[in-house]
């Protein structure tokens, strides 16, 4: 099966390490903050959501070592 993340993007379902809700992973959390500090170190991020309207609310993590930010919640993920 397919998981929809947003804007046109799907991925297997198999790939699929973790949905983490965004908003929580940065302000609680402080080794989800080290995690995406080196990704984003590591350019291994992928934005499908609009950074214009600071809509991100959920980072994807797949086997293949791709991180998503989708604008779909995690919860509806």
């Amino acid at each position: 099966m397919y998981l929809h993340i947003g804007s046109e993007v799907m991925i297997r379902s198999e790939d699929l390490i973790t949905i983490i809700n965004l908003k929580g992973a940065t302000d609680r959390n402080c080794i989800n903050r080290r995690f995406l500090e080196q990704i984003k170190n590591e350019g291994e991020i992928i934005d499908i959501s609009d950074e214009r309207e600071k809509n991100a609310k959920s980072l994807i993590v797949t086997v293949n070592q791709r991180v998503y930010i989708s604008p779909i919640s995690a919860h509806t993920l």
